[in-house]
């Protein structure tokens, strides 16, 4: 055999061999193996990489959370369950399991508000970003955007701003939309047991 130098040729012709291979052949169930649709493994890919990129940047201040006061402590705790249940979640598209899409759209939903006020600030991104913001001044009022690839967080309480800020993430809001979209046509999709 000559030898293989592209690795997508490889992959291939390992997969082509496996599909042949007979049913005692380890290569068999390789080659029956249900690949989950792209959107799942992408969304999958999204969320783990965002999560445990959120994770890594917040070790810095997980370090030292016992300077913070309790309120912190919470914000701390309930940004990292996020992240945790991101990767959670990620894993669960990635491999398409049961209930992926519910648990995907509820991640993405929890990124799509954004709040930046005096009283509390609390803007979550994992993956990617594309915001959306009505800034509201004292005297003005205008529109501003921003659009990012990676993880952000920023959450505070009662420090003074010049402006709020009112947003939605419409990345993640897509995002939740397509999966809300295909949880309700799952749901009305005729089952077997109704077929029969």
């Amino acid at each position: 055999m000559d030898e293989i130098r592209n690795p997508i040729v490889a992959l291939v012709a390992v997969c082509r061999f496996a599909a042949r291979s007979g049913r005692g052949s380890p290569f068999h169930s390789l080659g029956r193996m249900k690949l989950a649709d792209p959107p799942a493994r992408t969304l999958g890919l999204l969320a783990v990489a965002g999560s445990a990129l959120g994770v890594v940047m917040m070790l810095p201040i997980l370090l030292q959370a016992s300077l913070f006061r309790g309120l912190d402590q919470f914000a701390l705790f309930a940004t990292l369950c996020l992240y945790g249940y991101g990767i959670w979640s990620g894993v669960q598209a990635f491999n398409s399991r049961e209930g992926w899409k519910f648990h995907a759209r509820n991640f993405w939903l929890a990124q799509v508000p954004a709040l930046s006020t005096s009283a509390v600030t609390f803007i979550l991104s994992c993956g990617a970003g594309a915001w959306l913001f009505l800034r509201l001044g004292e005297h003005s009022v205008g529109v501003t955007g921003s659009a990012y690839l990676g993880s952000a967080y920023q959450w505070s309480y009662m420090q003074h701003k010049s402006e709020s800020l009112l947003g939605l993430n419409l990345f993640a809001a897509a995002i939740a939309a397509w999966l809300t979209l295909a949880l309700v046509r799952e749901s009305n999709a005729p089952r077997e047991e109704d077929a029969a």
